[in-house]
């Protein structure tokens, strides 16, 4: 069992090296189409067409060496292969990557729904990345997950078809409802103030993000998560203001807070512990 568990965690160390390539292209390429389509900017400044598999630096274009795709590789041979304030998640990623593909296979190691686990366990942590470094959820990260859980719900049901689906149009009608919510209440608040608010509570790609966490856990947990996700991102939000007022002296009002970390908690949280998630909420909800 232990040799299975390491040959896991090498699994995920891989994982986390495509993690890492996806987090870097995939904005990097949104960036390209964005200003490619922005009728109002100059060809001339589009940014190229960015490679997926690095490069070197040197005006050779030629691609870094297989072992060095990876962040602790490069680290540790002290090839600057990534950028700078990249280097340090590159690391954290494909390490904790390792550690959470070793912790699924010595929990869920018989179950048949293991590779799916994996792979979610990977899709947090894409979406996470980018969310909190860019403040996006892409699309392109949300849609071949969402097929992935039908495809789990169809053939190897850990949570039946109906409710899968039942869970992805609640979770996408309760989020999108807050969405729209966010929208009124920046139009509410720049009538009153007289300033734009041009960021909303929530973000279409955290719609996008809800509907994938009910498609993954089913209507039933779907509740519980949200739950979850709520708490933890008040939580995250006093912080927030705690540390800029702390450091800054300042807060800055509707300044962004990246979401889909939260979303991402509460459902790895009834995925993967729902005992946990489900206490938690229970015990939560008796002290109110």
């Amino acid at each position: 069992m232990s040799l299975i568990v390491v040959l896991y965690a090498a699994l995920g160390f891989v994982a986390g090296v495509i993690v890492n390539l996806l987090a870097d292209y995939l904005p990097a390429r949104r960036y390209h189409l964005l200003a490619k389509a922005n009728p109002f900017g100059s060809q001339s400044i589009v940014p190229p067409i960015p490679p997926f598999l690095p490069r070197r630096a040197d005006g050779s274009g030629s691609r870094w060496p297989i072992p060095q795709w990876s962040g602790l590789v490069a680290a540790l041979s002290g090839a600057a292969v990534f950028e700078p304030r990249r280097r340090m998640r590159h690391v954290l990623a494909e390490v904790g990557l390792a550690l959470a593909f070793a912790l699924i296979a010595a929990q869920y190691g018989t179950e048949r729904s293991l590779p799916f686990l994996l792979f979610y366990a990977a899709v947090f942590a894409l979406v996470i990345i980018i969310d909190v470094e860019y403040r996006w959820i892409l699309f392109e990260t949300i849609w071949p997950a969402a097929l992935v859980a039908l495809a789990e719900a169809a053939f190897m049901p850990r949570v039946s078809l109906d409710n899968a689906v039942q869970g992805g149009l609640y979770g996408f009608a309760i989020l999108f409802g807050l969405y729209l919510l966010g929208l009124v209440f920046a139009r509410a608040m720049s009538a009153v103030t007289g300033r734009r608010v041009g960021r909303t509570v929530l973000g279409f790609g955290d719609v996008l993000m809800a509907t994938l966490s009910g498609l993954i856990l089913g209507w039933q947990g779907l509740g519980p998560a949200l739950f979850i996700m709520v708490i933890t991102g008040a939580v995250a939000a006093l912080l927030f203001i705690a540390n800029k007022l702390i450091r800054a002296r300042r807060y800055r009002m509707y300044s962004a807070i990246p979401y889909g970390p939260y979303i991402v908690i509460g459902t790895a949280v009834m995925l993967y512990l729902p005992w946990l998630g489900g206490e938690m909420v229970w015990r939560f909800l008796s002290r109110l």
